[in-house]
């Protein structure tokens, strides 16, 4: 056979699923200062996996203007009045558009918490009267495909 020509049985990929669990409303005083309050759960789903091999990926978290910061916006609205807040995934500080490392991932199901912290009280409180959202998006990356 030719050497640069890979033969024999073909390995199977291993598939990374991610799905978003728990995701609910919260009281925000929850939030407040040092306290912190799980928003949802992040589940990663392995399958494919080849025995006594490490999996792991790289997870961000970003926002719609792609700052570094997470902000609750009135309505949803970035023009609206913002309430800033720190994003936690399993306990390390999140900067949006940053990638965070997680590995040592089994097969079938792996689960991490998703909670924000340090929200200003006052500025919280001084805030008008509505629902506050904020849009996140998150990515995964496979460690071997880096």
């Amino acid at each position: 056979p030719i050497s640069s020509i890979p033969y024999g049985t073909p390995v199977q990929q291993p598939d990374f699923l991610l799905s978003i669990l728990d995701e609910s409303s919260f009281t925000i005083t929850a939030a407040y200062g040092g306290l912190s309050t799980r928003i949802a759960r992040a589940k990663i789903l392995l399958s494919n996996a080849q025995p006594n091999q490490s999996y792991g990926i790289d997870i961000t978290f970003s926002n719609r203007i792609n700052s570094p910061k997470f902000s609750l916006h009135l309505d949803n609205d970035q023009r609206l009045y913002a309430i800033p807040y720190t994003l936690l995934f399993h306990g390390e500080e999140v900067e949006g558009g940053k990638s965070i490392r997680w590995e040592k991932l089994v097969s079938y199901a792996n689960y991490k918490d998703i909670r924000i912290t340090e929200v200003d009280a006052l500025r919280a409180e001084m805030a008008p009267a509505g629902d506050y959202f904020d849009t996140i998006t998150v990515t995964i990356t496979p460690l071997d495909t880096l």
